[in-house]
């Protein structure tokens, strides 16, 4: 077996060919890390937004259900007035009868 003498010249030249390989990756690295970058920015300001729009979002719901608590309440205050009415109505047609009985009138209910 015989040993190839190598010279400074070539191991400097693989030297300067590996090292502008390093470099090339280097770069692609560093690129990749800037888009990474902007990305990242993108998304900050994106999740920005979203955070806007869901404050908005929770605003406009809270808004929503204080309409419908109103309107709830109201509901309910006018089916208490509308029981108090058909109970007073109920009275009255009661008394219209009970005095048309004793005042000898016969009325007829068509209802």
């Amino acid at each position: 077996m015989v040993k190839a003498q190598v010279t400074n010249e070539e191991i400097l030249s693989t030297l300067s060919q590996f090292a502008d390989s390093v470099d090339k990756r280097f770069d692609k690295i560093e690129d990749n890390i800037a888009e990474l970058k902007s990305d990242v920015a993108e998304l900050k300001s994106d999740v920005a937004e979203l955070k806007s729009d869901v404050s908005e979002l929770k605003s406009d719901v809270n808004r929503i259900y204080g309409i419908l608590d109103t309107h709830m309440s109201r509901i309910e205050t006018l089916i208490q007035e509308t029981k108090v009415q058909a109970h007073q109505q109920a009275r009255l047609e009661r008394w219209i009868f009970q005095l048309a009985d004793q005042a000898g009138v016969h009325l007829k209910y068509d209802g």
